[in-house]
C-alpha cells in the first residue's frame, strides 16, 4: 500500500504502517506540540477545567515569526483535523474533531480558510467512516483515500452495488457527472435484477429516480 504493508492471514487482515506525524504529536505523553495542547484544552473545557484557557494561552505565546500566535493555533487546528482523518477509532475521531472545532473559535479567519478546511475535512471523515463499515468493506486509510481519489472510490462502490452510498457521496462532494453514472448503473442493475413482468411500473420507478 502507499502508506504501509498489508498483512493478510487466514483469520484477519492488518495494516503495518508508520504512525502519522499529527497523531504522534498529539498522543505522545507530555507532548508540548500546539495540537497536543489544543487537544488537552478541548478536553479540559468539556469538563469545565480552567486549564483550558491556560493551554490556549500557551499555544498563542508570542514569537518572532508569529507575533500573536495565530499561525501556531491554525497549525494546531489543522493537525487535529489531519489526526482525525488518520484515525480509525470513532471516539478518537470525535474528540479530535471537537478539539479542532474548539480551536477554530480562537482563530482569526477573515477569509474563511479555516472554516472551509474544517467543513471539508469533516466530510472526508464522514466518507471514510461509512466506507469502512463491514457491509461496505473498504477499510481505506486517509493516505490511500487521497491516492485513490473520490471519483475512483465512487466507481468502486458502484461496482459493489453500493448505489445509495455512492449517491450520498456524490451529493456531499458535489460530483454531478459521477452521480449521473451512478444512477445509470443503478438503473441497469435494477432491470437485470427485476422479476416483474410489468415493465411500465419498472420504467416509471427508474424514470422517477433518474429525474431526482
Amino acid at each position: 500500500q502507499v502508506d504501509g504493508c498489508q498483512v493478510i492471514t487466514s483469520e484477519k487482515c492488518e495494516l503495518l504502517r508508520r504512525v502519522p506525524e499529527p497523531n504522534v504529536a498529539i498522543f505522545t505523553a507530555d507532548s508540548k506540540d500546539p495540537a497536543a495542547l489544543l487537544f488537552a484544552a478541548s478536553r479540559a473545557y468539556k469538563h469545565g477545567d480552567i486549564t483550558a484557557d491556560l493551554c490556549i494561552r500557551q499555544i498563542k505565546q508570542q514569537s518572532s515569526k508569529d507575533s500573536n500566535g495565530q499561525l501556531r493555533l491554525q497549525d494546531a487546528v489543522q493537525d487535529c483535523l489531519e489526526a482525525a482523518l488518520h484515525t480509525f477509532n470513532k471516539e478518537a475521531q470525535t474528540a479530535l474533531l471537537t478539539a479542532a472545532s474548539y480551536g477554530k473559535l480562537f482563530c482569526d479567519d477573515p477569509d474563511g480558510y479555516i472554516s472551509d478546511m474544517f467543513v471539508e475535512r469533516c466530510r472526508w471523515v464522514r466518507i471514510l467512516h461509512n466506507i469502512r463499515q463491514p457491509e461496505v468493506g473498504i477499510p481505506l486509510t486517509f493516505s490511500q483515500f487521497e491516492d485513490l481519489s473520490l471519483e475512483v472510490l465512487v466507481d468502486r462502490l458502484v461496482h459493489r452495488h453500493q448505489h445509495l452510498l455512492s449517491l450520498r457521496i456524490c451529493d456531499l462532494m458535489q460530483l454531478k457527472s459521477n452521480k449521473q453514472a451512478v444512477l445509470e448503473h443503478w438503473a441497469c442493475a435494477r432491470i437485470r435484477s427485476s422479476n416483474t413482468d410489468d415493465y411500465k411500473v419498472l420504467g416509471r420507478e427508474i424514470i422517477a429516480k433518474l429525474k431526482v
